[in-house]
């Protein structure tokens, strides 16, 4: 590993570029501050180097402090660089009362079930009376009406919206979607109500980025038209051209229990057979040495154009520089060295885009080559097999295996599960969407012929049904999943120290790494045993709005429990509230659906199930005239959909409530007549402004932030 450190400088340099990048993010280091101080730096460094060449070059400490000094601020330069707030050009800094914009759409809408999703950048907002030219990327939702149909990809509209910032998460361990769109450079969102759209006809702007969708949804097209339709046309289009949002959620589950999810999603696996098919071609229309920039330039123009094609995935992405390195080379007949190549790779992604290294599948892309690249042989020479095609299965599932051993503490710490049969999974799937993959570009090139076309097309609907029924057997088979996997920062890291020692010390036979192994392994089950313990003390209550409903989760030693007034809306808020469960340690989970039918007619009131012994007893209100039936109530809920009788004032300042009282889905109106003949220790809060919470330091309002764009 010396020699390898030695031999690559790009490798040197990356870890101080992403400290840097990480750092910045975290503290929200100022451009003002780091941007001195990285000239500061590079003109120390040119001094060194051009007045004291001997000691600088001689004395690797000052000349290596330099460069690590100098790479560091870099990558906090560069990262603050990206941050909307110091260009004045964003459209944010100019929204105001009854804005216009100008967007262009950067993609194709994303259909759902009451609008469209879709990103746009903003080219000119319109406020006050005049046009200010503006940049910066807008999320926004436009109504689900017959004419959203004509809009595509390069369309420009002039859309009357309010832009606000995109929410965070409301409960723990729930998906960032904020962060999420922070790193895909989109701040803010609006929602565009029907009739405050209209399309712009400026087809003279037509980008390159454009053409290539609709090249994409060309080629889509082809496959519909074939007889391709389902489930089949959607796995067939995400696994070769990278449009993976059509995607059942049925379907994405079932690859994911059976470990082979990354099939679906265009990476490094298919740009290295499309660089495996090209090299061939490439050789045989030109031979010779002589040639050997235009056998560099040609494989090099198609691996990036079908990279423009699949949508610039950070996997693409860093799979179409590493094979550009890789291509020129070998042209130039020069050794590669696969650690260079791939920090170098790294290095010129981030310097461009630094928001790419959050990126889930950009680190799992990286991790997983590194990991091919350290452990694929060391684990193939284990084992010496002599038949020729059990020893190339070997080798397939070596390459998975490595993989697999360096993404899985990533995988753990943000999927908080582990398909168990994917070794054998990937054994079968990998080879077969080779294939599919490979006859889905013959068909491309053959479609047109009559009887060879229509032969293509039943090969791939036939074997795309083949892919997703083993996707479906090994995703069903018992124990297919090992879920409820929640790992904290230190469980992560002691983690993935065990997995480094072992390693060492099974395949490079190193015996010391035994020892720092065994420690860090107890370290991890001492994490372990605090976590489980403090998680079956845990006691938690939530309540927070659902649309005009309510829902209240309860976690109770290891088990939680969700109440809700919307039954339609049950599967939606399990799917939701999974997460927070899975972070506090629940391991079993059970739905209730709250309607009146559920209340008695002698007893019209609503108790939480007999096991919540402990913590707020929560009564829900169905008629005000039972008032009086209560006696004590920690937690009382004013619900909309509930109410019989109008509830006075007179009737609510009765009531020995010692909490919290809770209006959910009552008008603003209403809320503020109440209030103003209510007492101060008595006043009602509105669901909508936020949710509940009760835990061991009693109750909490956590309240949603009411901030601009800029936070």
């Amino acid at each position: 590993m010396l020699y390898v450190w030695k031999r690559s400088p790009f490798l040197r340099l990356i870890f101080p570029l992403v400290c840097g990048i990480f750092l910045s993010d975290r503290f929200h280091l100022p451009l003002n501050i780091v941007f001195p101080l990285y000239i500061t730096l590079f003109f120390s460094s040119l001094l060194c180097h051009t007045l004291f060449p001997r000691i600088y070059l001689h004395h690797a400490a000052i000349q290596g402090g330099l460069t690590i000094s100098l790479i560091f601020v870099f990558g906090c330069t560069i990262y603050s660089s990206h941050d909307p707030k110091i260009h004045r050009s964003h459209f944010a800094h100019h929204i105001g009362e009854n804005t216009v914009l100008l967007v262009q759409l950067t993609d194709n809408l994303q259909k759902k079930e009451r609008s469209s999703k879709v990103v746009a950048e903003v080219k000119e907002v319109y406020t006050a009376g005049k046009t200010i030219i503006t940049g910066g990327q807008l999320l926004l939702y436009l109504p689900a009406d017959t004419s959203v149909m004509r809009v595509g990809v390069d369309d420009f509209l002039a859309v009357r919206c309010n832009p606000v910032p995109v929410e965070g998460p409301s409960l723990p361990g729930q998906f960032d979607y904020k962060n999420y769109l922070k790193h895909q450079h989109i701040i803010a969102q609006a929602f565009v109500k029907a009739g405050d759209w209209s399309i712009i006809d400026q087809q003279n702007e037509r980008s390159i980025h454009g053409a290539f969708i609709r090249l994409r949804d060309k080629m889509i097209g082809i496959f519909s038209k074939s007889g391709i339709a389902g489930d089949e046309l959607s796995v067939l289009s995400a696994l070769v051209l990278g449009k993976s949002y059509d995607l059942d959620k049925e379907v994405l589950s079932d690859y994911s229990a059976s470990g082979t999810v990354h099939i679906l999603a265009v990476s490094g696996l298919h740009v290295g057979l499309i660089y495996l098919l090209l090299t061939p071609v490439v050789r045989f229309l030109l031979p010779g040495k002589s040639r050997r920039i235009y056998r560099a330039l040609l494989p090099t123009l198609l691996l990036w154009a079908y990279a423009a094609l699949t949508g610039f995935s950070p996997s693409v992405m860093r799979a179409a520089v590493m094979f550009t390195f890789f291509i020129v080379a070998e042209s130039f007949e020069k050794k590669n060295n696969s650690f260079n190549t791939l920090s170098a790779s790294a290095l010129l992604l981030l310097s461009t885009d630094p928001h790419l290294l959050f990126s889930v599948g950009f680190q799992l892309s990286y991790l997983a080559v590194a990991g091919i690249v350290i452990f694929q042989k060391p684990l193939t020479d284990l084992l010496y097999i002599r038949n020729k095609w059990l020893a190339k299965g070997w080798q397939l599932s070596t390459v998975s295996i490595a993989a697999q051993l360096t993404t899985l503490p990533l995988t753990l710490f943000y999927f908080h599960q582990f398909p168990n049969y994917f070794l054998f999974a990937n054994l079968l799937m990998i080879p077969l969407s080779t294939v599919l993959l490979y006859s889905a570009i013959g068909f491309m090139a053959l479609h047109c012929l009559p009887w060879i076309g229509p032969l293509l097309s039943q090969l791939l609907s036939f074997l795309t049904r083949l892919l997703n029924g083993l996707a479906t057997f090994f995703g069903h088979l018992p124990g297919a999943v090992t879920e409820n996997i929640v790992f904290s920062s230190l469980q992560l890291i002691a983690f993935c120290a065990v997995l480094l020692f072992i390693t060492r010390f099974f395949l490079w036979k190193i015996k010391y790494a035994l020892f720092p192994a065994m420690i860090f392994l107890g370290v991890l089950f001492i994490f372990s045993i605090a976590k489980r313990h403090e998680k079956r003390q845990m006691e938690e209550f939530v309540f927070f709005p659902q649309g005009n409903g309510f829902c209240i989760s309860w976690l109770q030693q290891e088990k939680a429990y969700c109440i809700i007034s919307d039954t339609a809306a049950g599967k939606d808020i399990a799917r939701r509230l999974l997460p927070y469960w899975q972070l506090s340690g629940a391991r079993e989970s059970k739905i209730f659906s709250f309607d009146e039918s559920s209340i008695a007619e002698d007893r019209p009131v609503f108790l939480l199930p007999p096991f919540l012994v402990c913590g707020p007893l929560v009564t829900m209100v169905a008629d005000s005239s039972h008032f009086p039936l209560m006696q004590e109530i920690d937690l009382l809920i004013l619900d909309r959909s509930l109410q019989r009788h109008y509830f006075t004032a007179a009737e609510i300042a009765s009531l020995d409530c010692a909490q919290k009282i809770v209006g959910c889905g009552l008008s603003q109106k209403k809320l503020s007549f109440l209030n103003s003949r209510l007492p101060e220790e008595k006043k009602i809060c509105s669901s909508s402004d936020g949710f509940l919470l009760y835990n061991s330091s009693g109750w909490q309002s956590v309240r949603k932030k009411r901030t601009g764009i800029f936070e």
